[in-house]
């Protein structure tokens, strides 16, 4: 809906077009640049150059065209020099003397003659244009100009406005900023009013008091959220503004689940049956506000260092932002009571953003929970605790080069004694360099070093070396992902046990097809922690897909396919035999979910898992049929 002060504001815009042709003209992109002149000496701010010749060039013109000129020197943040162009009163030149805001106007159009050409050239008379009517798309609400990071070059010094969504235009949550050079030469603001669709017209407002940082601006264009037939599928949403309009939100949820398996216990030889009621009821905070859940760990007790697949950042744009989450499944068995068990999830994320493009961020996550039936050579339920911390620090030394280190500490802990040669902590260095070649695309080489150290015995201490080289990639909001292959060393404290060098490789690929189509693609080969005793270590090859569909706006389904084959390293003897276990698990799924309101839905599927073993007491088949309704305030 268009906002009331819409249209006498663009009544006023008929009769002013000086107002717009001296405050900006159209960019290349969607938005506006929108300049603020300030003055030196009673001369006003026409132009900023970064080449001394170019300030030189531009000021020529202006003395031609009969006004009073002068250039200044000062310094950018950047350590740069930078030429600022004022220019002033009428000398009374031949011809028709111009008034101020036409001095103005040809200020704007000389410097753009002299550096970059404007995508559309303005006219010095007063002429009236109707402005662009290329209407925003409703999913981009996250695009923001990266203007204000790079250093100055050639061209006025100008900030892109951003691109809107739906959230936006209906409510205004895009804010002003000022951009300041350490010389106080200019000022810099964007509109304070949302754009207009059809116009993209916005009026500048007078500076506010007190200004936002670079990184909360950008932030207010990814607050957006939308509707159910817009928003992409796969995402999620807060829902209860706790701390007011810019404050923190709070989510809490509540899931119920029947399930039916026809073996508990994952076995090959006579299975078991059982109904199984599963209540997960959870909570999730983030201050300041976010439409969605900022941590997705993806943990293994077996992996080194914890992480099943390769963490990114958080991505928010703020200057600070955290994150808080608790979920518990409370796991009841109809016939097999013995096996019931809850588990927690507890886990909490802070990032702060400095000036300068340097970046801190901190995770942590607490999980009590149990090894699947059938793990290793166990059939018994086996309870672990584990807690991963985790820092990352970025940099974004220059415009295309950026750099990122990461520590990780990783404790593992099992409850029964049986286990006890499981226990270990871990503690991981990883170093990047990213090159980026494209405004959302990176070339970058990684290094990780993990010191894996066991409670009760040396005989598993080892230390893993891994070299990488990937791609990484968020081009558009319908794609975004990473891929990465490289060489992994794994040495071992006791000599006795072979060092192992294999080729590992990671993927993580996101595409939206359309707002109703995507496909997740998730692969790795990697070196795990073993979980038999008398084997070494294992080396693991996984991938898995899942397609998603919305079928209407209230009915979307899932569909998930994946491999696992884990080669143990290391003899097993087990049932009179011995050799190097191997196994190739398959597991395949599809659900339907109904979403009765945005707060409602409810989800229905099947899954099926086979597990085929060169030793065949570890095969197996299992069926789960599943029901779960889950709804949130």
């Amino acid at each position: 809906m268009i906002k009331k002060w819409v249209a006498p504001f663009l009544i006023i815009l008929l009769f002013l077009p000086n107002v717009i042709y001296s405050n900006g003209f159209p960019s290349k992109k969607k938005g506006h640049h929108i300049t603020y002149i300030s003055k030196f000496n009673q001369l006003e701010q026409v132009g900023a150059f970064k080449s001394k010749k170019n300030a030189e060039k531009f000021a020529k013109k202006l003395k031609n065209e009969g006004f009073e000129v002068t250039i200044r020197k000062g310094i950018t943040k950047d350590k740069k020099a930078i030429y600022t162009v004022f220019a002033g009163k009428h000398r009374e030149p031949s011809g028709v003397a111009l008034s101020s805001s036409e001095i103005k106007k040809v200020a704007v159009l000389e410097m753009a003659t002299v550096e970059d050409k404007p995508a559309v050239q303005e006219r010095l008379s007063g002429e009236h244009r109707e402005p662009s009517k290329v209407p925003v798309p409703s999913g981009e609400v996250r695009q923001i100009a990266d203007s204000e990071k790079s250093s100055i070059e050639d061209k006025p010094v100008v900030i892109e406005m951003p691109s809107v969504g739906p959230k936006e235009l209906s409510e205004g949550a895009v804010s002003s900023i000022e951009v300041k050079h350490d010389t106080s030469l200019e000022t810099i603001y964007k509109v304070d009013k949302p754009l207009d669709t059809e116009s993209h017209t916005g009026e500048l407002k007078e500076p506010p008091k007190k200004a936002l940082s670079s990184t909360e601006v950008k932030d207010s264009t990814d607050s957006g959220s939308l509707s159910l037939e817009e928003k992409p599928i796969g995402t999620e949403k807060t829902s209860w503004d706790v701390f007011g309009r810019g404050g923190g939100y709070l989510h809490p949820f509540l899931s119920i689940s029947e399930y039916y398996t026809d073996n508990v216990f994952n076995a090959n030889g006579e299975k078991k049956s059982d109904f199984i009621t599963v209540i997960s009821p959870g909570i999730w905070l983030t201050v300041p506000h976010v439409y969605e859940k900022l941590l997705n760990i993806e943990t293994s007790n077996i992996a080194p260092g914890g992480f099943s697949l390769s963490r990114s950042t958080a991505g928010s744009f703020r200057r600070y932002q955290t994150y808080l989450f608790y979920g518990a499944d409370i796991e009841r068995f109809s016939k097999y009571s013995s096996e019931d068990v809850t588990s927690h999830k507890l886990e909490g994320l802070l990032q702060y953003n400095l000036r300068g493009g340097f970046s801190i961020e901190l995770a942590d996550q607490y999980l009590a929970s149990h090894d699947a039936m059938g793990t290793g050579i166990s059939s018994e339920l086996d309870k672990y605790k584990t807690n991963l911390s985790n820092l990352i620090l970025t940099y974004d030394a220059l415009e295309k080069i950026k750099f990122r280190i990461d520590y990780s500490n990783f404790l593992v802990n099992y409850d029964a004694s049986r286990n006890d040669f499981r226990d270990r902590a871990d503690n991981a260095f990883s170093g990047y360099i990213f090159y980026k070649f494209q405004p959302k695309t990176s070339v970058f080489i990684e290094y990780d070093f993990i010191d894996i150290n066991y409670d009760e015995s040396a005989l598993f201490d080892s230390k893993e070396y891994h070299y990488f080289g990937g791609l990484q990639w968020d081009m558009t909001a319908k794609s975004k992902g990473s891929v990465k292959a490289g060489y992994g060393v794994k040495n071992f404290s006791v000599s006795s046990i072979g060092d192992a060098k294999d080729f590992i490789l990671e993927a993580q690929i996101d595409h939206q097809f359309t707002p109703k189509t995507s496909v997740k693609v998730k692969a790795s080969r990697k070196t795990n922690e073993t979980n038999i005793s008398t084997t070494d270590f294992i080396l693991s090859n996984n991938i898995e897909v899942q397609y998603l569909q919305r079928l209407t706006g209230k009915i979307t389904g899932d569909v998930n396919f994946s491999y696992t084959n884990d080669s143990y390293k290391g003899n097993l003897t087990f049932g009179g035999e011995t050799k190097e276990r191997k196994d190739d698990t398959f597991g395949g799924a599809f659900a339907l979910r109904y979403k009765f309101k945005e707060w409602l839905q409810l989800d229905t599927g099947y899954i099926y898992t086979k597990r085929g073993s060169n030793f065949s007491d570890f095969d197996y088949t299992s069926n789960i049929v599943f029901i779960r309704i889950a709804g949130s305030l």
